[in-house]
């Protein structure tokens, strides 16, 4: 019995002497990544106001704004500038079959023969887009927001604590509180990212009916989908003759070779 307990107490120590070392090094790695994120800001701070433009535009982002302001943009470039580093550390530490099971994974073109620093090039270059999508579509959901929000400054405050109600929200002591509430209510569900979705759907739509039609046949060639659907000639042909009536063709040849071929066999 003294020899389990003993084992026991040991496999105890042995437990709180791990979740002490690894405590510390978490602390560590959090100091570290302070004393690198306050050297960055720094860095930043000693740029000058042109400099500091030069970096944001060079992102593509819009450099406006007062000097606080662009140091905290181009700090998030920073972080992502390093995080994009890592990632392609990451990818070229991979194995070349792990490799392009993440480029089948984002459906890249070049996953079954691209070499590996191209595959590597395509991956980052694909989680690129992503992330400029989803700021886009993030940009556009605080415009469309700010739309809705528009129509509630035209709302009494009775009306606005109605609707508050109505959502469940905290009724507030202000116009000013149910509007805000209201406001991040629609920000945390899922009518405005609908919305967002259907305009950059209907965008979408507008731009390839406009295309010139070998374009779109491309597009399409190039993603596998067939042009010509059935439904659609029915849909149509249906359509026509609804509007200018039927009209008798002559059949075509393969249905008159059909039509000959059980007197052929008898």
């Amino acid at each position: 019995r003294a020899s389990a307990a003993a084992g026991v107490g040991d496999g105890v120590v042995e437990a709180l002497l791990a979740n002490e070392a690894s405590r510390k090094r978490e602390a560590e790695r959090k100091k570290a990544e302070e004393e690198a994120a306050a050297g960055t800001r720094k860095e930043l701070r000693g740029m000058t106001l042109d400099q500091l433009k030069s970096l944001v535009s060079s992102k593509g982002l819009e450099a406006a704004g007062k000097k606080e302001e662009l140091i905290e943009v181009a700090f998030k470039i920073r972080l992502q500038d390093e995080a994009v580093a890592a990632r392609r550390d990451e990818l070229r530490r991979m194995a070349i079959d792990d490799l392009r099971d993440v480029a089948k994974g984002c459906k890249l073109a070049a996953a079954a023969t691209g070499k590996k620093d191209a595959l590597v090039d395509a991956v980052l270059a694909h989680e690129a887009k992503a992330r400029e999508d989803t700021r886009a579509f993030d940009a556009k959901v605080e415009e469309v927001l700010a739309q809705w929000a528009e129509g509630l400054e035209e709302k009494s405050g009775a009306e606005l604590k109605d609707m508050c109600a109505s959502r469940g929200l905290k009724l507030g002591t202000s116009k000013e509180d149910r509007l805000r509430a209201i406001v991040q209510d629609w920000r945390a569900g899922k009518d405005v990212d609908a919305a967002v979705a259907e305009q950059r759907r209907a965008a979408r739509a507008a731009e390839l009916a406009s295309a010139p039609l070998d374009d779109v046949l491309a597009l399409c060639r190039a993603l596998d989908i067939d042009t010509v659907v059935k439904e659609v000639m029915v849909e149509r042909l249906v359509a026509h003759e609804t509007e200018h009536g039927r009209v008798e063709t002559e059949a075509p040849a393969a249905a008159k070779v059909a039509r000959k071929r059980p007197a052929a066999a008898a």
